[in-house]
């Protein structure tokens, strides 16, 4: 990576340097919040029926959160951090797959189908994170009443749930899906479910490695779907799959990953390996990508200040695989002005760097 930045350019990059510390913070609010304060607020604490605005004060009045004024303020001003979401139960609880498949508790081997909940007031994330003006606006919500969702647990361990999160980041990809479709990961069948019911999606075929989760989706969940005939499931890692199928698919959807991490982590596994992927999306991806940029931020500005190849060697932990293997997609790039820098750092320019869409 080549950076040779004039005044401008200087002063572009400490300008887009400051709001992602803002980010971090922001970030660090909400693990707080969503770790500790969850379920911190209850019915006898409003005091208007404007809950969603109400929210936030509360939150902050009750809670042992130490952040002075200005500092509050400004993530409030930049990163939104005061808005809590009253959602609407109905929106959820009306999906097709909740209103067709019914769930009982069921044990097989060391996975278990459950029913979990959301407590009144409990406050969770109900969508991915987006940019607006390089701020990372993050969506936190709550219902005014218990509300249940689907579980998959291994070894008490939740593999997957049909959240309001899972639902609505997974509904552009639900939407984008069409002829044969190819997806890796299986979990609970809720997108395989959804898109089956696309006329314009003629087949899916579903990659999952473990057996006993493929077992139990086709004992007590692929019988209630109305298109059964589309689906197809191979048991095989999803790496090994993609590595020995050239077939090419009209829509590949990826979902081995639990969080933005893992699924970066996945993405430059098969850059790293040279799989190319036609037509590939991501389960969270703008999520994926934001955070792939804020790591070439950390990237540009350690070059900034001298930072050279022989400093990417030999990583060992996933920070560390991370960071290395974007320096080595992203090693000929030069960065001359703010220009070249707002361009490197567009989300849907680092889409079309790292994905084959």
């Amino acid at each position: 990576m080549k950076i040779s930045l004039d005044s401008k350019g200087k002063e572009k990059l400490n300008s887009i340097l400051d709001k992602r510390d803002l980010n971090l913070e922001a970030s660090d609010f909400y693990s707080l919040i969503l770790n500790d304060y969850y379920d911190l607020i209850e019915e006898s604490d409003f005091l208007t029926d404007k809950k969603g605005s109400e929210y936030f004060s509360l939150l902050m009045n009750k809670s042992e959160i130490s952040i002075n004024t200005n500092e509050l303020l400004t993530l409030i001003n930049s990163n939104k951090i005061n808005i809590f979401h009253l959602l609407d139960e109905k929106k959820y609880l009306n999906n097709p797959y909740y209103m067709n498949i019914p769930f009982k508790n069921i044990k097989y081997n060391n996975f278990t189908l459950t029913t979990n909940y959301y407590d009144k007031y409990e406050s969770f994330l109900f969508d991915e994170v987006n940019l607006d003006s390089d701020f990372e606006i993050n969506h936190v919500g709550f219902f005014n009443k218990q509300v249940n969702y689907y579980s998959l647990l291994e070894n008490d361990t939740t593999w997957m749930s049909i959240t309001p999160y899972e639902i609505n980041t997974m509904e552009k990809s639900i939407n984008q899906a069409s002829g044969n479709v190819l997806t890796l990961g299986l979990g609970l069948g809720y997108y395989q479910y959804m898109t089956s019911n696309l006329d314009k999606v003629r087949s899916i075929t579903i990659v999952e490695k473990n057996k006993n989760v493929i077992e139990l989706f086709n004992k007590h969940i692929l019988p209630y779907f109305s298109n059964s005939n589309k689906i197809k499931i191979v048991n095989e890692d999803a790496i090994s799959f993609l590595s020995n199928n050239l077939k090419e698919y009209d829509y590949v959807f990826a979902d081995i990953h639990h969080n933005e991490e893992e699924g970066l982590l996945f993405l430059l596994s098969l850059i790293n390996k040279n799989i190319k992927v036609k037509n590939l999306h991501f389960w969270i991806e703008d999520s994926i990508l934001i955070l792939a940029r804020r790591y070439l931020l950390s990237i540009i500005e350690e070059h900034y200040h001298g930072y050279n190849k022989s400093n990417y060697l030999n990583p060992k932990t996933n920070e560390e695989k991370i960071i290395s293997s974007l320096f080595n997609i992203y090693e000929d790039e030069e960065i001359n002005n703010g220009k070249n820098l707002i361009e490197l750092l567009d989300i849907n320019n680092i889409r079309k760097k790292l994905l084959i869409i």
